[in-house]
């Protein structure tokens, strides 16, 4: 620290004077007037699960078990679940209550960076007077009190684990300052230890604060230390060796598998890791231009973005992404000279960075831009004192203050009504399937038909178009051999055709409520043929999980296809494939037969058969069927059988009979009826390499020393 920096503030006060105490008494009023519409709203969207029915909160006590078992059940956030559980204690589930919190930590949030600012532009880097230095950060304080982006951050209750965070990120940084100006021992303890317990409180609350430490020593690098050669070599020494140690602990927490613990958590989302960090520089600058305009009519509590699928596609992805380069190049390059606006430029992207990168998030939201926004409005305020006269900034802030308090608070009327706020989503964002359901919900429910009808059509098509994606995406992991995730994308495929069919039945509901009975027909067929469509398109989801030893929930799965189609043949013998798989001899049997009845998936129905028989021990009838089974699989070219007898056969550890699956060569004949079973077996030429290529999708689940 240089010696000019601690004569500056030598005299600074070390608690708030009268003026300061008169600013937190006028932003507390400011704020309570621009939220003071949402504060009698309910809880809405993920408040309800996440908050009013959260059994983690309704069992906290203030004792330590009970603290302990919070954290546990919550590792991601514990502090932030923490300050919601103590919020529930107090006054129970009641809204008011929990959004009055969300504003008064708002409020200390914009009053402890106000004294921040005041106590950063003092400093000798920064090189302006006590008189600018206060009104600079005054009004960068007002402006990010009344910004009309932060209501989804304070507004919506869950959002508390951004804006908590953030005001213990200020505290901790506030006493970092006054530790590092300290010139008494045990004071600076005092302060080191307020700084040190902070920041262990805000790494714990939220995952874009281990963006923090960088934070702290850039601050340190351009506002403390002067700028100078040796901090900048110190800092940046610094900055790489916690990179590297960031790195290890989000490794740690993957497992050290990266690439597992994303697909895995992607396996939810509708795109994947690389589309997503591809989108990131255009939802970056979407963020940043909501900041700068941020008009209610802009706002948004579920965004929908385009993907961008590589740097060319859309091709102005590549230009976002040079756009955020040239400003950090611009930022690293000026830092000397315009010191402020370089580190408030660093701040705002360094912030986004974390949750802007391949991380299993949505694609954009607006509660992102809280902790970024903390110098994005000192760069406003900067700005506007530095090329205007002290007057004019003072109006034109006023002005802007006084426009944005308007916004806030008319959008927080939105946020004061659960319909209002699930319409303004859907009109929004007519193209996103959770918030086009939710208002057709809403209608459907209101009984407002003539509405929902359009909604649930609306609904309805974005069902059908998310359930081909699912399948798409489960066909290219089953090609891959990762069955694991094609299960999981088939499931989701199912729960989306429950869901087209819950809402297709309200639709028809809504329709006979308007009289419109021709129509309702129609549309009941329709819905039926597409339920039945979708539903035939998750029937490999059946083999995959008797392949992993779930034959029940196979079972249940081919029960609700034959709801839709009684003589669908492949549920029908995925059905005795999986009694077999459960050692039901007589109900596989009989499934098997009924399929044969159907002339149709004769291959692994009469290989079913054969493997009954086997079970039986009839020889010769196992030998006839498995004959007739090879055969068929040669006359269809069929693919191979279903895993469920790959399964048996790996278990059982016979290549023989996995062989035997494997002949369906045309250059070779089939075994004559009546063959014994061990000719039949005999007939298999194939050799290592391609028994070793069938059995390789299969490789991370079982063991085959002795096939290879």
């Amino acid at each position: 620290m240089s010696e000019s920096s601690a004569k500056t503030l030598a005299g600074f006060p070390e608690q708030p004077g009268r003026r300061s105490w008169a600013v937190l008494l006028f932003f507390a009023a400011v704020a309570l007037l621009c939220y003071s519409s949402a504060l009698p709203g309910p809880f809405v969207q993920a408040d309800l699960p996440m908050v009013a029915s959260n059994p983690n909160l309704k069992a906290f006590t203030p004792s330590l078990h009970s603290v302990i078992q919070l954290v546990k059940a919550n590792s991601t956030h514990p502090f932030s679940e923490l300050s919601l559980a103590l919020s529930y204690y107090v006054h129970g589930p009641n809204p008011f209550w929990f959004r009055f919190t969300n504003v008064v930590i708002h409020i200390f949030a914009a009053f402890f960076l106000f004294l921040l600012l005041k106590t950063t532009l003092q400093l000798p880097g920064a090189g302006l007077d006590a008189h600018k230095a206060a009104l600079i950060a005054f009004f960068a304080a007002l402006i990010f009190l009344v910004q009309p982006v932060q209501t989804q951050a304070v507004s919506y209750i869950v959002k508390r684990k951004c804006i908590l965070p953030a005001l213990t990120a200020l505290l901790c940084m506030l006493f970092y300052v006054k530790a590092r100006l300290a010139s008494s021992g045990g004071k600076r303890i005092a302060l080191w230890a307020a700084a040190g317990v902070l920041f262990v409180f805000t790494i714990g609350s939220r995952e874009n604060m281990a963006a923090l430490p960088f934070l702290i020593v850039l601050y340190d690098c351009f506002f403390i230390q002067d700028m100078s050669r040796k901090s900048l070599i110190r800092s940046l020494a610094l900055m790489a060796g916690m990179a590297l140690l960031g790195v290890f602990s989000a490794l740690a927490v993957m497992d050290f598998a990266p690439m597992n613990w994303l697909t895995e958590r992607f396996v939810v989302m509708d795109f994947t890791p690389a589309q997503r960090l591809f989108t990131q520089p255009r939802a970056v600058l979407t963020l940043l231009s909501l900041f700068m305009f941020p008009h209610p009519s802009r706002l948004n509590a579920d965004h929908d973005i385009p993907l961008s699928n590589s740097l060319l596609a859309p091709p102005w992805t590549l230009l976002f992404m040079a756009v955020i380069a040239s400003c950090i190049i611009w930022a690293v390059l000026n830092a000397k000279k315009r010191r402020i606006a370089a580190f408030c430029i660093l701040w705002i992207l360094g912030t986004l960075a974390i949750e802007s990168s391949v991380l299993p998030l949505h694609l954009m939201t607006e509660h992102r831009l809280y902790l970024p926004s903390l110098f994005a409005c000192l760069l406003v305020s900067f700005l506007s004192f530095t090329y205007l006269s002290n007057k004019r900034a003072v109006a034109m802030l006023c002005c802007l203050a006084a426009v944005f308090s308007f916004w806030t608070w008319q959008r927080n009327h939105v946020w004061a009504d659960a319909k209002a706020l699930r319409k303004d989503c859907a009109v929004k964002s007519p193209n996103l399937l959770r918030p086009m359901r939710h208002w057709a919900e809403t209608l459907f429910y209101s009984q407002r038909y003539a509405e929902a009808v359009p909604a649930l059509g609306k609904t309805l098509a974005l069902y059908k178009d998310f359930h081909a994606r699912r399948i798409a995406r489960a066909k290219s992991s089953e090609q891959k051999g990762d069955i694991y995730h094609a299960m999981r994308h088939y499931e989701m495929a199912r729960f989306a055709e429950k869901l087209y069919a819950e809402d297709g039945a309200n639709l028809i509901a809504a329709m006979k409520a308007m009289g419109m009975e021709e129509q309702a027909r129609h549309k009941t067929k329709e819905i039926a043929r597409a339920s039945r469509e979708m539903a035939a398109k998750y029937k490999n989801l059946g083999g995959l999980l008797i392949a992993q030893g779930m034959a029940h929930q196979a079972r249940a799965i081919c029960e609700e296809i034959l709801q839709y189609d009684p003589n669908d043949s492949e549920a029908i013998v995925t059905l005795g494939e999986a009694s077999f798989s459960e050692k039901d001899w007589t109900r596989a049997e009989k499934y098997f037969q009924r399929a044969l009845s159907s002339k149709q998936q004769t291959a692994r129905a009469n290989l079913g058969l054969g493997m009954v028989y086997l079970e039986q021990g009839d020889k010769i009838r196992s030998a006839k069927r498995l004959g007739r089974a090879l055969k068929s699989f040669q006359q269809e070219n069929a693919k191979d059988a279903a895993p469920v007898w790959r399964l048996y056969f790996i278990m059982k550890q016979d290549s023989g009979k996995v062989g035997l699956l494997l002949s369906r060569s045309q250059a070779r004949p089939a075994p004559a009826e009546g063959f014994e079973l061990g000719e039949c077996i005999g007939s298999f030429s194939g050799g290592r390499e391609q028994l070793a290529a069938f059995l390789t999708p299969y490789e991370n689940k079982f063991v085959w020393d002795g096939f290879r």
